[in-house]
């Protein structure tokens, strides 16, 4: 993938993202403040407004600055990896984009009003209470895992592997075959000049 189509793809994808996490956050406040859980499906999901001090699901709670400085380094981190990279894959930009959008959605609420709002909860199992930045974070991280299990050690890094031996065979191919034709160009040069020489040494006698 080019570089410059993968910023483009990277920067649309982060930006829907994060505006869908504002977009779901200021309803949700707006509309669950002071209020009862708000039914939505039945025996599975509903609405309830949480503040949250710590990281995703309400993991470590109070960190608030220490996740805000996280959150930067690992969107820096991501970016010189999109800059630096000799290889972009389309996959590997839209997880990285998820895990982006997802830190910086968090890390503006923490930042600004030091908690971050989640609204999702699960009916159906224990879990924490989440949000929009919550599930593209998550969801990132866990696809960009099993993708680089799949070019590091599954089918795709044995399918780079062929390609790169098959390019190297080429290359050598390629390489014999150049130096079979100078071989040959320089034994009819040879030929040449002992003919014309012969032709010489006659035409003296």
């Amino acid at each position: 993938m080019k570089r410059r189509n993968a910023f483009v793809l990277f920067t649309v994808l982060v930006l829907v993202i994060i505006a869908l996490d504002r977009f779901t956050k200021i309803l949700a406040i707006e509309q669950l403040t002071g209020s009862d859980p708000l039914a939505f499906l039945p025996l599975f999901l509903d609405f309830a407004l949480v503040y949250n001090t710590g990281g995703a699901f309400g993991l470590f709670a109070g960190g608030g600055v220490i996740f805000v400085a996280v959150a930067l380094l690992a969107v820096g981190v991501i970016l010189g990896y999109l800059i630096k990279a000799k290889e972009l894959r389309l996959l590997i930009v839209i997880t990285l984009a998820m895990i982006s959008a997802g830190a910086l959605g968090n890390a503006y609420d923490r930042a600004m009003i030091g908690a971050v709002p989640d609204f999702i909860h699960t009916l159906f199992m224990d879990f924490p209470v989440f949000n929009v930045a919550d599930m593209a974070l998550t969801v990132g991280e866990f696809a960009l895992i099993i993708i680089a299990a799949y070019y590091w050690f599954g089918p795709g890094k044995r399918k780079e592997t062929a390609e790169v031996r098959e390019g190297a065979s080429r290359k050598n191919e390629d390489e014999s075959a150049a130096a079979e034709l100078c071989k040959s160009e320089d034994e009819s040069a040879a030929t040449e000049l002992c003919k014309s020489e012969d032709e010489s040494s006659k035409e003296e006698a």
